[in-house]
């Protein structure tokens, strides 16, 4: 019984996921998203893994949401073209003031270090990431699509 409930909240994470992403207008991107394909790396797992040296001062599920948004923003940066990162780092961190964009981006190149270091064989794009709180867990959900031309 609990498993059922389990895999049915998870079946609706998901296509909220893939409702946000519809919405977004993502294109081709969204066309080609990822949902728990057979022998495809479970994308969830991979991030958790990811982020996993700077999760235990994180508490909250803001804390969580907020890890995990920049942990998506760097995995995307590490996966574009080169020459394409600083304009889409700019674009993801333009909302904040000064002081805030230093020490995001310092954050964000540690991660992205650790993406070509300890993931690079893995060319998902992640288009969308949720982070759900249950009484006793964290429940993370990531849309991805494999690029077509991952450099």
């Amino acid at each position: 019984m609990q498993e059922e409930q389990f895999s049915s909240k998870k079946q609706q994470r998901l296509n909220k996921i893939k409702e946000n992403i519809q919405e977004a207008g993502f294109g081709e991107l969204a066309e080609n998203m990822i949902v728990e394909p057979k022998d495809a790396p479970k994308m969830s797992k991979i991030l958790q893994e990811f982020v996993s040296p700077y999760i235990d001062p994180v508490y909250t599920l803001k804390q969580r949401k907020s890890l995990f948004g920049l942990a998506a923003i760097a995995w995307n940066a590490a996966v574009m073209p080169t020459s394409e990162i600083d304009t889409f780092l700019e674009k993801e961190l333009s909302k904040q003031d000064t002081e805030t964009q230093q020490e995001v981006k310092k954050l964000i190149d540690e991660l992205i270090a650790r993406k070509y270091k300890y993931f690079s064989d893995i060319k998902y794009f992640i288009m969308d990431v949720q982070v759900t709180e249950t009484k006793r867990q964290y429940h993370i959900s990531v849309a991805s699509t494999l690029l077509s031309n991952p450099e």
